[in-house]
């Protein structure tokens, strides 16, 4: 088979497969009118939003038992329809990105828990940095604020006993992805 050939070959398959025609703009004749057209493209990506955030305040430790807060939150996409699936990685402020309070000298760990739904029953335990995959339950459109989902924290009493008095704080960041 010659160049000549192979090279007709690709151009008639390139024709059969894309027609420039059918995705170009074209430009208008020289004559008493003249029409041009112009296809308009755009994308819009998978997105979501988390809002409905406020801060935890676990209130003052009168000395046992553990503290224990949440805020239910709001997940929403502009995707699918049943399974608008997505992730969500949470780290701490602490070393290492750690979940952990601290008076400027002192830290203390807490657990932190998210929850697909509102609410703390049914919550999984988060691991600072590991993403925890499969969360459905997100709303549609972008635009709803239905509380859909829950972040709770956990200190426990045995590690609110073994520091001196103070106030203590620290923040923790959800990200929220699409899957």
């Amino acid at each position: 088979m010659n160049v000549c050939r192979i090279l007709s070959a690709i151009l008639l398959i390139g024709t059969y497969l894309v027609p420039l025609e059918a995705i170009a703009a074209t430009d208008g004749l020289n004559a008493t009118t003249s029409t041009g057209t112009t296809v308009v493209t755009f994308t819009i990506p998978k997105l979501i939003i988390a809002t409905s955030f406020a801060n935890i305040g676990m209130g003052t430790y009168t000395g046992t038992g553990d503290l224990n807060a949440n805020d239910d939150l709001n997940i929403a996409t502009n995707y699918g329809t049943a399974a608008r699936t997505y992730r969500v990685t949470v780290t701490g402020s602490g070393t290492s990105s750690a979940f952990t309070v601290t008076d400027g000298s002192q830290t203390i760990a807490y657990n932190a828990y998210y929850n697909k739904v509102t609410g703390t029953t049914g919550r999984s335990a988060l691991t600072s940095g590991t993403a925890l995959t499969g969360q459905t339950g997100a709303v549609k459109p972008l635009i709803t604020t239905t509380l859909n989902a829950n972040l709770s924290i956990e200190m426990l009493a045995a590690n609110l006993q073994a520091i001196s008095s103070g106030t203590y704080t620290g923040t923790i960041t959800l990200v929220f992805t699409p899957e």
